[in-house]
């Protein structure tokens, strides 16, 4: 009989009248009875024997974009395998980076116990794999249910994701990986895998072309590689002061080659308050063409956003903005980005040493006053 939402609102109400230890420990029994048949596996794996993996990605396109590299090094590990990935709608550009690989897509809306959606992916990709891996680094109760009911016979997680018999295969980092992209990777590497290559992806010649033409619209250099500022981030997380005193701080500096960059079509007060500066505006790109731009680009000024990591990964240049919590996480040590570490606000501290790191990392001189 098919899982109607009527169905899935009463399961739902029942496990939170259990409370969640007292539902995960069902949860666990009814994955401890559909696995209790499986033969034990032995370590390290034969990865050139597996034919089917399923990696399960985390539901946030920042932290999809951190798990590429480790995405790229199972997928050669397992070279022999067609491996498949179950993405949350927002991240499938990311996911959509690795060639090769399937995708199956789900609704943010839809990560729910029960939901109809994840009722039929516990029933459709049950026995379809022979390794799952779970790439969230904490407890998602739905995704974690959804890895135990693969009954795969490998089932990898990191430690803190979950425990047996939902993952019976833990990875567990060590303290010394603090950057995530790197933490992530200790999974591919534990399993036996070699080092992720360094360029993972390729950006198309024409979509370089469409990016050359605009600055020649805006009548910005071909030689020049003008900075970016995600004046929208900037925006909406401090307000529309602290936006300005960046982007005047830099106009300067860099002498008018700038462009703005929102990672989504601004509203027409947003617009309007993006056109007072009078720049070019870049907006709703997809993932190939963002790929270009800041190919073509000098530093791009954002914060701990999908952008920066797109940055790191590609090894082009950035500066991003960070609390003290924040930066050994999410910016690498590396020579093509600059980490600032910010107080609660962005302060006028804050905006010069921005400007510092642009002018260091473009190459500019200031002008003098």
């Amino acid at each position: 009989m098919a899982h109607s939402k009527k169905t899935g609102s009463w399961k739902r109400f029942a496990f939170a009248l259990l409370g969640r230890t007292n539902g995960r420990k069902l949860l666990a029994r009814i994955v401890r009875k559909q696995t209790a048949h499986l033969p034990l596996f032995s370590f390290p794996l034969d990865a050139v024997s597996v034919k089917r993996v399923l990696l399960i990605l985390p539901p946030e396109p920042l932290s999809v974009l951190h798990q590429l590299k480790n995405i790229v090094a199972l997928k050669l590990f397992f070279r022999n395998a067609e491996t498949t990935l179950l993405a949350e709608a927002s991240c499938t550009e990311f996911a959509g980076m690795v060639e090769g690989v399937s995708l199956i897509e789900y609704r943010r809306e839809e990560k729910r116990l029960f939901s109809a959606s994840f009722s039929v992916f516990n029933r459709s990709l049950k026995g379809t794999a022979e390794v799952c891996c779970l790439l969230t680094d904490r407890e998602d109760l739905p995704l974690l249910y959804l890895a135990g009911r693969t009954a795969a016979p490998v089932r990898v997680g990191y430690a803190g994701a979950g425990l047996f018999p939902f993952i019976n295969l833990h990875v567990n980092p060590s303290l010394e990986r603090v950057y995530r992209t790197d933490r992530n990777l200790a999974m591919a590497e534990t399993l036996g895998a070699g080092p992720a290559p360094a360029d993972i992806w390729a950006v198309a010649g024409r979509t370089l072309a469409e990016v050359e033409h605009f600055f020649r619209e805006h009548r910005i250099g071909a030689a020049t590689r003008p900075v970016g500022v995600d004046a929208f981030y900037f925006y909406r997380a401090f307000g529309a002061r602290p936006a300005e005193d960046i982007i005047r701080a830099l106009l300067p500096v860099v002498h008018n080659e700038i462009y703005l960059y929102a990672d989504e079509t601004p509203d027409a007060p947003e617009m309007e308050w993006l056109s007072r500066f009078k720049l070019p505006i870049m907006h709703r790109l997809s993932i190939t063409q963002l790929g270009a731009l800041l190919g073509c680009s000098g530093p791009m000024v954002t914060g701990n956003t999908a952008l920066f990591g797109l940055a790191a990964l590609l090894g082009t240049k950035a500066v991003g903005v960070f609390t003290r919590n924040e930066i050994e996480v999410f910016c690498p040590k590396t020579p093509a980005v600059r980490g600032i570490v910010r107080k609660k606000a962005i302060d006028a501290e804050a905006v010069k040493r921005i400007v510092e790191a642009v002018i260091e990392m473009a190459g500019v001189t200031a002008k003098q006053s």
